[in-house]
């Protein structure tokens, strides 16, 4: 795997509907106020270090593929426990998207539940038919094209530097009172912690196989003796895109708080910034397609390889195919079920990346 394809699957895993549609950064971030942006910026720092973290982990798989990847982390024990979670929250995820892509398509051109998401799916299963090249190049190009609107948009909302310097100054309240049990850090752990999980589960179908796994006895990747997992070149681009991220997130945070007022209650509130200007709402919508589209590639493929090593872009196409019908179910109900679930669930899973698995785990033959 190459630096700039990490990057590309790591931020284009983790921006998708949510994200872009500011539903989720509103929820985890801007409700909270002036301490959201102390949460967005705890949210960077712990994507950078995962980031870096998760790029040496998969770089030293001895096998590519999900199910390696979870029993090299949980151990043999719990990794079927853990297979059925991740496929279950990459096809919740895909139904996520599809889901947005109704909500903008309501918001846009004012259609019934049902034709967004379909078009949507056709799009991603013709070029996961295509191939890996395929959902490469596509990914990089609307990763690229994501990244500039999203700054664009933002940026405008806030009105410039002036608007920046306001909004990362700001002492405002909360705009909404938060779960008691769900204080801002809590809230910036559980973001790392479910987008994380998830980059995890996407990028291990991206790996490719290592010439030889470490002998026994050996510091590498399986041994229990030495580093649990060993530097890795990768791990900078890791961190980078970690950090891009993050800062993503500050972003649209800070453009969500200078606007709060305007977003409150919204289920898209990016697309409330930019309902009163057509130049920008187009701008919008091409920004959120462009998330909807990177993610629906990134975790379907991902999700293909998980079910066969031999087709998966025919597979993840299916997957797509197949999580229509529960797009249906509206995005915030999906949101709101399945995201808080999955970050719990990986706060169990995610810290044997420095600690690796338990001894019973035995090495991945």
């Amino acid at each position: 795997m190459r630096g700039p394809a990490l990057v590309v699957g790591f931020v284009g895993s983790v921006v998708g509907a949510g994200y872009a549609t500011g539903q989720e950064i509103y929820l985890f971030f801007s409700r909270y106020g002036a301490a959201g942006t102390a949460a967005a910026l705890l949210a960077t720092c712990g994507f950078a270090v995962l980031g870096g973290r998760l790029a040496s982990f998969l770089d030293g798989a001895p096998q590519p593929g999900l199910a390696s990847v979870l029993r090299r982390l949980a151990g043999r024990r719990a990794a079927p426990w853990w297979e059925v979670v991740t496929a279950g929250y990459l096809f919740a995820s895909l139904a996520i998207m599809e889901a947005a892509g109704d909500a903008l398509a309501g918001q846009a051109l004012g259609w019934g539940r049902g034709p967004g998401a379909a078009l949507l799916e056709v799009a991603a299963a013709l070029l996961l038919l295509r191939g890996v090249g395929v959902v490469h190049a596509a990914g990089g190009f609307l990763a690229a094209v994501l990244i500039t609107l999203t700054v664009t948009v933002s940026w405008h909302a806030l009105g410039g530097i002036a608007g920046l310097a306001a909004a990362l100054a700001s002492r405002a309240g909360p705009a909404e009172p938060p779960p008691p049990w769900l204080p801002w850090p809590v809230s910036a752990l559980l973001y790392v912690s479910y987008n994380s999980f998830l980059s995890l589960a996407a990028l291990s179908g991206w790996l490719p196989a290592r010439a030889a796994a470490s002998p026994a006895g050996s510091s590498g990747p399986g041994s229990r003796a030495g580093p649990v997992w060993p530097g890795s070149r990768l791990a900078p681009w890791g961190g980078a895109a970690g950090v891009v991220t993050g800062l993503l997130v500050l972003l649209l945070h800070l453009a969500l708080l200078a606007n709060r007022e305007r977003v409150v209650g919204s289920q898209v509130p990016l697309g409330a910034l930019t309902a009163d200007d057509p130049g920008l709402f187009a701008a919008y919508a091409v920004n959120l397609t462009a998330a909807l589209l990177v993610h629906l590639l990134v975790v379907g493929y991902g999700l293909g390889a998980r079910l066969t090593a031999a087709q998966p872009g025919r597979a993840g196409a299916l997957a797509v195919a197949a999580a229509f019908p529960l797009s249906l179910l509206g995005l915030a109900e999906l949101v709101r079920t399945v995201y808080t679930g999955v970050a719990v669930a990986a706060l169990f899973l995610l810290p044997r990346l420095w600690s690796g698995p338990p001894p019973s785990g035995g090495r991945d033959r």
